[in-house]
């Protein structure tokens, strides 16, 4: 199940010259062949702030990655709706890439997906994630 607004990877913009430079430095195959698929959720919305002109290559490189390796399959997501526990379950990790602002605004939501989050996803990691995204305003 995929919530929108989901953006494809290949769908964002990058120039030329760039894309050859993540390309050449994407690893060719995986250190260690992967038991199973594996779905990586990249999440990059900002909330009142225009985010940072590197999201579109960093969406860019996990995605390469994953597929020149065979290692794990992306989607790239900036609706929180993606945390609803039916559509966070697909994901093995979560990537904030960028991300800014209290994104988990309906208390609901907040309320079903933060427990599920911290007991069903393997890995998190982000870039110049800030803390405020989950804080009551």
């Amino acid at each position: 199940m995929h919530f929108l607004p989901i953006v494809p990877a290949g769908a964002q913009v990058i120039p030329e010259a760039d894309q050859q430079k993540i390309e050449a430095a994407s690893p060719a195959a995986a250190i260690v062949k992967p038991l199973k698929p594996r779905k990586l959720l990249i999440f990059d919305l900002n909330v009142n702030h225009g985010g940072h002109a590197s999201m579109p290559t960093a969406n860019q490189a996990f995605t390469l990655m994953g597929s020149m390796t065979g290692a794990f399959e992306t989607v790239v997501s900036h609706d929180p709706q993606v945390f609803k526990r039916e559509s966070l379950r697909l994901f093995d990790a979560v990537f904030f890439n960028n991300t800014v602002g209290n994104f988990f605004t309906d208390p609901e939501l907040r309320l079903e997906s933060m427990p599920h989050i911290s007991k069903s996803i393997e890995f998190f990691n982000g870039v110049s994630m800030h803390v405020d995204q989950a804080l009551d305003r």
